[in-house]
């Protein structure tokens, strides 16, 4: 499973994801993991939250993560 999302721009990104199969009525829906077996089917998610959310996840490589995990350590 890939640690980092691939250097797509936002704009494309958020294109692509208007176009899926769980868009209903022009909204988008997405199943957030609570916990180990349970989930919630959200389409309330604000259109800066998913922008900051997508770019975030543009940032991240295998190198930073384990620098990042690393500090919380110590």
């Amino acid at each position: 499973m890939p640690i980092a999302s691939p250097k797509i721009p936002t704009p494309v990104m958020l294109d692509t994801m208007a176009r899926d199969k769980k868009v209903i009525g022009g909204r988008m829906r997405f199943v957030l993991v609570k916990r180990i077996g349970e989930v919630s089917v959200e389409s309330d998610v604000p259109q800066r939250a998913l922008e900051e959310t997508l770019v975030a996840g543009t940032d991240l490589s295998p190198a930073s993560a384990l620098s990042k995990a690393l500090s919380r350590q110590y």
